[in-house]
């Protein structure tokens, strides 16, 4: 199975461990837009919801995994408008 690393390029909100999971409300909902070389995704990664970030995360992780043209994948908060959260990018 092939190694993927990735790195998170921009963060706008702390790290997970460092906020208590009170301070989110349980209308978060987390989804992923993806950016994709020549084409589209078709994958129920896509068009799930995340309740948690740490949830968003490890469904990016798969998405870029099993599709090789998933550039990177925007994480936003469409309980809170579709506010940015994080980019992914594969490296």
């Amino acid at each position: 199975m092939e190694s993927i690393d990735l790195f998170i390029c921009f963060r706008l909100l702390p790290v997970w461990s460092e906020v208590s999971k009170t301070e989110y409300d349980l209308t978060d909902m987390f989804k992923l837009i993806p950016t994709v070389r020549g084409g589209a995704v078709n994958s129920p990664l896509v068009y799930s919801g995340y309740t948690t970030l740490d949830e968003a995360r490890d469904a990016t992780k798969a998405l870029i995994h099993e599709n090789a043209r998933v550039t990177r994948v925007m994480i936003v908060n469409a309980g809170d408008g579709s506010k940015f959260v994080e980019w992914i990018e594969r490296s």
